[in-house]
């Protein structure tokens, strides 16, 4: 990757920031950063690895939030029943309650199980909770694929 994100916080910063011997939720946080920003696309993500860094950082920190991003990992290394049900556990979180991401993420799930209805449903829940444009915008056009 040639961008100069990537040379000002490349690979050789996170190796140097990884030394050390304790482990942080923010060595973490850098890692799962790291992998997304080396892949290429979202098929070149190292999922498996995102998914091990997320069930140590819920190990340190049970937040609702990181259990959310945890579930869409997981369901990216193990499909999307997976994810579901990881998401399903969580739902009745009280800090998730008005998060548009989680009914989002509900959507992605039903959508990718080919459960259209539930997906449109879950869309429609997550537009009512965010006053973002881009965010509308983007939910918007998935709840568009989900209707036509």
């Amino acid at each position: 990757m040639d961008s100069t994100l990537t040379r000002i916080f490349g690979p050789d910063h996170l190796d140097q920031a990884a030394t050390g011997d304790e482990l942080t939720e923010y060595h973490l946080q850098a890692s799962i950063a790291a992998c997304h920003a080396v892949a290429g696309s979202e098929a070149e993500t190292d999922w498996s690895t995102i998914l091990m860094h997320y069930d140590a950082l819920v190990a340190c920190n049970p937040s609702p939030i990181l259990a959310l991003n945890r579930a869409v990992a997981l369901a990216r290394v193990a499909g999307p029943q997976a994810g579901l049900t990881a998401l399903e556990a969580i739902q009745t979180q009280a800090q998730l309650q008005d998060y548009y991401l989680l009914p989002a993420s509900l959507a992605e799930m039903h959508e990718r199980l080919g459960e259209r209805a539930l997906a449109a449903e879950c869309y429609r829940a997550a537009l009512r909770l965010t006053q973002n444009e881009a965010e509308r915008w983007f939910l918007e056009a998935r709840l568009a694929s989900c209707s036509g």
